[in-house]
């Protein structure tokens, strides 16, 4: 080969490679904080729709048993669970499994006709302890932590309700996955009104 062909076929310089690599970092900076804003607003765009759905699990499976959640006294509408640290109560099997026993009838048009639920598992650490474990993918959130779920009548949060009145909600604890902070929380209303 001649001098001249070898100067023709020359690579990059330490110089050029340099500038490349510091081009390539500026954009991976200003692309990396973009890309993990829009994954945020995903988790919570998907959570607002799981729970959501959930929401009307919970109304299809009270509609079936023939019970309001306003006819239940105390809790157990469908069963719910004590939970760990920051999830007091955590949603119970009932939407899953027919605990009851009773079929459905069809003269009076009721009884358990679930799943209401898909079972599918979940490998997470539900209850933000550090302990990871399998668990029904539909009691957590976006961030891999449980949904509140509470059945009460009492004052709660923001909301003064009366002796008479009952209120079943799902939260989520949102971005910050604390379900005690309201300021990021997801929450739904299944339910508000009288008890019967």
């Amino acid at each position: 080969m001649s001098r001249a062909s070898c100067r023709n076929r020359r690579g990059l310089t330490m110089a050029e490679l340099i500038v490349v690599l510091a081009v390539m970092a500026v954009l991976a900076g200003v692309a990396l904080p973009v890309t993990i804003h829009q994954v945020g607003k995903a988790k919570v765009s998907s959570t607002r729709h799981e729970i959501a759905d959930l929401a009307e699990s919970i109304r299809a499976y009270a509609k079936d048993v023939g019970y309001d959640p306003a006819q239940v006294r105390w809790g157990r509408f469908p069963a719910e669970a004590p939970g760990a640290g920051r999830y007091r109560t955590i949603l119970g099997t009932d939407l899953e499994e027919n605990l009851t026993g009773s079929g459905w009838n069809a003269a009076l048009r009721r009884g358990w006709n679930g799943p209401y639920v898909s079972s599918e598992r979940t490998q997470t650490d539900p209850d933000g302890r550090g302990t990871e474990s399998a668990i029904e993918a539909y009691r957590v959130d976006g961030w891999g932590r449980y949904y509140v779920y509470m059945n009460r009548n009492a004052t709660g949060g923001r909301v003064r309700l009366t002796d008479s009145e009952r209120v079943v909600t799902l939260t989520s604890g949102g971005p910050d996955r604390d379900p005690r902070t309201d300021d990021d929380n997801i929450n739904v209303i299944v339910y508000r009104g009288p008890i019967y």
